[in-house]
């Protein structure tokens, strides 16, 4: 807990962690306390009452061997860069792992599309920073779909809602693997296509006839036209495309039947012949 420096004012803020961390933080309370005992005795301007019983996990070295002691207790250390710390410790990761593959990038470009290409190659290492850890974690945690908007904006101190979920952008792409994706755009598809089928039904009716209600949806759809097909007369097509007798493509949106290139793509099952 403590103050927080994004824009939510919160002078006593608190962070949900996991239990694992909890080693780590009793450990680096322990030396802040040491360490207030040295504050107590070896700073110039002593420390609050507030500080005494309850210091800050991090804080400069006051031990007495140290050669400049801080004379202010409130006075803050500037936190060193993520890269500085590496460099200085150089056995504190492996550069084998550090090393940028081809699935680090997929995934990096899956989320953030405007990645700095000649920054981030296969090969080179990652330039870590501090606030990647943070962006990490929002980004793990809406992918995963187990934490809430409201828990993560709690996490990352955001004043509004939407700040948050800025982090979330692109997130969904790693929940989904390729055939998981390849089933939802299929369900979309379906589900827009049973909703054209709809309107062209008689449940609609439109006061310009039945051809100006073809010309909205072909319109809506961005096609010249629109014609739909029973399943009886889909499978007859198929049987004709397999002979070659005719050109039908199955296509992302339904099927087509233009000679030459479809400017929908093609999902062909089969080799087609065109007439």
């Amino acid at each position: 807990m403590g103050q927080t420096t994004k824009t939510d004012p919160d002078s006593d803020a608190r962070w949900p962690i996991s239990p694992s961390v909890t080693i780590a933080v009793d450990a680096m309370k322990s030396v802040s306390f040491l360490r207030m005992r040295c504050a107590r005795e070896n700073t110039a301007v002593a420390p609050s009452p507030e500080d005494i019983t309850n210091p800050y996990l991090f804080d400069r070295a006051r031990e007495p061997w140290v050669r400049a002691v801080p004379r202010d207790y409130s006075v803050r250390p500037t936190g060193r860069s993520y890269g500085n710390v590496v460099s200085q410790y150089p056995k504190l990761f492996d550069p084998r792992v550090l090393a940028i593959t081809e699935e680090d990038l997929r995934i990096a470009r899956s989320v953030c599309p405007v990645i700095n290409p000649e920054q981030f190659k296969v090969g080179k290492p990652w330039q870590l920073a501090w606030h990647q850890l943070r962006r990490t974690g929002a980004v793990n945690m809406f992918a995963s779909g187990l934490v809430s908007d409201s828990t993560v904006q709690l996490q990352l101190k955001h004043r509004t809602r939407a700040m948050p979920l800025c982090y979330g952008r692109g997130s969904s792409k790693l929940a989904l693997n390729e055939e998981v994706r390849t089933l939802l755009i299929n369900a979309q598809y379906e589900v827009m296509g049973r909703e054209i089928a709809a309107v062209l039904s008689d449940r609609f009716v439109s006061p310009y006839g039945d051809e100006h209600k073809k010309q909205l949806v072909a319109d809506s759809v961005g096609a010249p036209e629109i014609n739909l097909l029973s399943e009886q007369d889909a499978y007859h097509f198929e049987a004709a495309a397999r002979r070659g007798a005719i050109s039908f493509r199955l296509t992302v949106p339904g099927a087509c039947m233009k000679n030459g290139n479809c400017e929908h793509g093609q999902l062909s099952r089969w080799q087609t012949l065109p007439i």
